[in-house]
């Protein structure tokens, strides 16, 4: 028995009946699918339902999938100092703001993201109310992408969002320091023997 689509919005909904047990997904896009990539998806879910290597990542949040991307890729694979570079970030801006299921995530809400994080400011006592700096924004967005992307190759997710987001960061200008020439220094020391 093949399985039944129905077409929402920007969405299909697969439905598949084996061994009595009804199995559900769906397939978002930024762009409404076709009917051919539709079927096809949904031979690929029945297969996997088949053959038992379906999951059901549906109610996947962001923070389920950043905590199996930390157990699975960075505890084996990254230095102590990254990771911890990592989860501070995560805990202190992404998972704030991404609390929500990993498939409802899309480029309009990472763009919303890092506009947020381009208004906001240092916590640093020694910077207060300057805005994060570029590097800042990119070193919190990395760990963010990487689980991304690292859902996407996973087929955690049918796409990754973040691959249609651009950081657009402002180029920060360096304040030109000013030096005194010879001539100045001099009258600049004659000004101070005079006091």
């Amino acid at each position: 028995m093949s399985g039944t689509l129905r077409k929402r919005k920007k969405s299909w909904q697969f439905e598949y009946m084996y061994k009595g047990v009804r199995y559900n997904s769906k397939a978002s896009f930024d762009e409404a699918p076709t009917l051919k990539k539709a079927k096809q998806l949904l031979e690929e879910f029945c297969n996997d339902v088949r053959k038992g290597s379906y999951r059901d990542v549906s109610n996947y949040t962001f923070e389920d999938v950043a905590l199996l991307w930390l157990e699975q890729v960075a505890k084996p694979d990254y230095s102590p100092n990254v990771i911890r570079s990592y989860v501070r970030n995560l805990n202190n801006h992404v998972l704030p703001y991404f609390k929500c299921q990993i498939a409802d995530i899309n480029s309009l809400m990472i763009t919303e993201f890092l506009n947020e994080l381009k208004r906001k400011k240092t916590a640093y006592s020694n910077r207060e109310n300057k805005p994060l700096t570029n590097e800042t924004i990119k070193t919190i967005y990395k760990p963010f992408h990487t689980i991304m992307q690292w859902a996407y190759i996973n087929d955690i997710i049918s796409t990754n969002p973040c691959d249609k987001v651009r950081l657009n960061l402002k180029r920060e200008v360096e304040t030109k320091k000013k030096f005194y020439n010879i001539e100045e220094y001099h009258k600049l020391l004659d000004l101070l023997e005079d006091e």
